[in-house]
């Protein structure tokens, strides 16, 4: 039996990025059989060209760790791990997305005898109703949270038009974005994908200091009558 299990994660150059030249993917994963564990990394090489125009190429390499734990329904005997697929996605001009499809060879699920299945099944019925319950209950709070968030939506719009449109009477207005802070981003990558200053940010922003998660209010340049 073959299990594959997908992986993808970014990886930000240092540079913008106009085509990949080359990539390639290596891997040195162990298999724990005692515990039951596959770990180690992948490693991700290649080049890169930042304009069209230029034959010159940029070298570039990421490590990315690996920590898997196997279901204790299959057996660890002669498996092997391996790389069934790889490919990336240029997502802007300096992140990429690759995405790894690992593949688990020799798994085989464990034979459960006669009494353990007798046993499993008299416990089914009480399993059962706790897990009803336990998803009315699930339900509930989906739908409390669903509730929360959507005032929380509410809330914040309405605090954004009490901010920028505190005068019915304008006759110009300007439209603004709220952009969440991922890993690998500064201010400079900001204000070059928006075509906006520092300052300008700072005018509605406290950015001593951004962090991932964050939200950030992007203004537009086009005013708009």
């Amino acid at each position: 039996m073959e299990k594959i299990i997908p992986f993808e994660k970014e990886i930000v150059m240092n540079d913008n990025i106009n085509d990949i030249t080359s990539i390639g993917v290596e891997h040195n994963l162990n298999i724990d059989k005692e515990n039951k564990i596959v770990s180690g990394e992948f490693l991700i090489s290649g080049e890169y060209r930042v304009t069209s125009e230029s034959d010159y190429t940029l070298k570039f390499s990421e490590t990315l760790p690996l920590f898997i734990e196997i279901d204790n329904k299959y057996d660890i005997l002669d498996n092997s791990v391996s790389i069934d697929n790889f490919y990336y996605e240029i997502i802007n001009n300096n992140i990429i997305l690759v995405h790894i499809d690992l593949l688990i060879n020799n798994l085989k699920e464990k034979e459960i005898n006669l009494n353990e299945k007798e046993t499993n099944l008299i416990g089914k019925g009480n399993d059962i109703m706790e897990e009803n319950v336990m998803l009315e209950e699930n339900n509930r709070c989906i739908e409390e949270e669903n509730n929360e968030a959507k005032e929380e939506t509410i809330k914040e719009e309405l605090n954004i038009n009490n901010i920028f449109n505190t005068n019915d009477s304008y006759e110009t207005y300007k439209t603004y974005k709220v952009y969440i802070v991922r890993e690998g981003d500064d201010l400079e990558l900001i204000c070059d994908k928006y075509n906006i200053t520092k300052e300008e940010l700072e005018n509605y922003n406290n950015i001593n200091e951004i962090k991932i998660g964050e939200k950030i209010i992007i203004p537009s340049n086009n005013e708009e009558s």
